[in-house]
């Protein structure tokens, strides 16, 4: 008889039902209740996994989502739209760095990961995350000292403002720690560290700056200060990731990596990386355009709209926490009877969810943007536009993923970078005379195209659906 394959969680615990016994509340929640309740309605112990970390990550995403709601509020009726509009930019800058900077360090992470633990080699998982660390250190220097180069053509040409030149120069150094943070929070979603994962990724960014907000708004109302306070928040973020690795990872021994193991982590992320620059772009384009042809009010608006419509895809958030190391083990074991199963159930949850959102952001989308600002009405067509765009996303499932660990990242690459020409072809064309809709669009077409075209892929190539259909039966079913 084999002996069962031990999972990381075994292996710092030794059983599940020891962890239960021997740590905290939450422990016994998980494994006593929680997996037991999913697995009698699924009738599978991958949904049932999947959907426990997916518990803290709905919680932790919908408190980021409400703070993120108060700091647009309170920034608009305390500093203004404009300063809004200022935030959101610096905000996309260090989005924009930091992607570069980490290089996909971080999905590389959370597949080598993965495929340690299916080899039993947990020794190697610390070395591997405290490479990518270094990695990654110097990339986002780089990262950082390109846009500080260009910090006149920003200023002049996004914002609109030479004066800016000096904000861009001092706040692009806060990519390193915004780097740095995310290969840590990869660390510990790959370690299945679900709560601390969920809530250094999700929650704290939010919900510091939501803090320094309330406190400072009584002190300072200059221009720049949600802006100082974002990068304060960053610093504040990082070290919050750093000692919940430490915490985490005290049980895991670590040896050096062999011979020519960095060179297949680089590897592994260089496709990854590629891959997903097209997503970035196709994100960023239409927002730095919007600000190109018409001002940064209208990037305010467009990033508050494309923030709620996110709504629509909560379900994601639900399952896609440690999406991506179960995708790697079933894949791992060629298992696709399970692999189906497990995105059926996926499915099923969030189109149902996503579903009833849209409804209401259909009927009421008026309503749902005043809970940022009245100012956020403006915006009503952009925000249905784009939440259609997330019903489809929803719909497709969780296609980017189930790609990239697949190893099909060029394949994803390509999907990406359609999509992304035609979200930047779309943006020249419809933003100088359609504005906020136009971006509305352009942005919509690119999230569109990507999911259809990779959900069909997934079917021609792996042979599995990721959407739902109900007439669909496994093998042991």
């Amino acid at each position: 008889m084999s002996q069962k394959k031990l999972t990381i969680t075994d292996h710092v615990y030794k059983t599940k039902q020891q962890y239960a016994v021997n740590t905290t509340f939450f422990a016994f929640f998980e494994y006593k209740m929680l997996i037991p309740f999913f697995n009698r309605i699924f009738k599978s112990e991958h949904t049932a996994e999947l959907l426990r970390g997916g518990v803290y990550a709905v919680f932790f995403r919908m408190l980021s989502f409400f703070s993120g709601l108060l700091i647009t509020s309170i920034i608009v009726r305390y500093y203004g739209v404009q300063s809004y509009g200022v935030y959101v930019l610096f905000i996309s800058f260090w989005g924009i760095g930091a992607f570069a900077g980490r290089f996909s360090l971080d999905t590389a992470v959370n597949k080598y990961i993965a495929l340690h633990q299916a080899a039993g080699k947990f020794d190697l998982i610390k070395p591997t995350l405290q490479k990518a660390m270094r990695l990654s250190l110097g990339a986002s220097v780089l990262a950082a000292l390109f846009v500080f180069i260009l910090a006149t053509p920003i200023a002049i040409y996004f914002f609109k403002d030479a004066s800016l030149v000096v904000y861009v120069r001092i706040f692009c150094w806060f990519i390193i720690p915004i780097t740095s943070g995310m290969i840590l929070q990869s660390g510990l979603g790959a370690t299945k560290k679900v709560k601390s994962f969920a809530f250094s990724s999700f929650a704290s960014n939010n919900l510091v700056v939501l803090l320094l907000l309330l406190v400072t708004v009584f002190f300072s109302r200059h221009f720049f200060t949600p802006v100082w306070l974002a990068a304060l928040a960053s610093v504040i973020v990082w070290l919050t990731a750093q000692v919940l690795w430490i915490k985490n990872s005290t049980a895991l021994s670590a040896q050096k990596l062999p011979e020519g193991e960095t060179n297949k982590l680089i590897q592994l992320a260089r496709p990854v990386f590629f891959s997903s620059v097209w997503v970035v772009v196709s994100h960023y384009v239409p927002l730095l355009l919007l600000g190109y042809f018409t001002d940064i009010v209208q990037v305010g608006l467009f990033e508050g709209a494309f923030r709620l419509s996110k709504l629509v895809i909560i379900g994601l958030f639900l399952v896609n926490t440690i999406a991506a190391t179960k995708f790697t083990e079933l894949l791992h074991k060629e298992d696709n009877n399970e692999l189906q199963r497990l995105l059926q159930h996926k499915a099923m949850i969030v189109s149902g969810v996503a579903v009833v959102v849209f409804i209401l952001f259909l009927f009421f989308p008026e309503i749902w943007l005043r809970l940022l600002h009245e100012q956020f009405a403006a915006g009503r067509s952009a925000f249905i536009i784009l939440g259609l765009a997330q019903l489809v996303n929803a719909l497709a499932g969780s296609v980017n993923i189930l790609l990239t660990m697949a190893g099909y990242e060029k394949q994803l690459m390509r999907i990406n970078m359609l999509g992304v020409l035609l979200s930047t072809g779309l943006s020249f064309i419809l933003i100088p005379s359609m504005q906020l809709e136009g971006a509305a669009i352009a942005r919509s077409a690119g999230i569109i195209l990507v999911n259809v075209a990779g959900g069909i892929f997934i079917y021609r190539k792996i042979g599995v659906l990721t959407f739902w259909w109900p007439f669909l039966k496994s093998k042991r079913d």
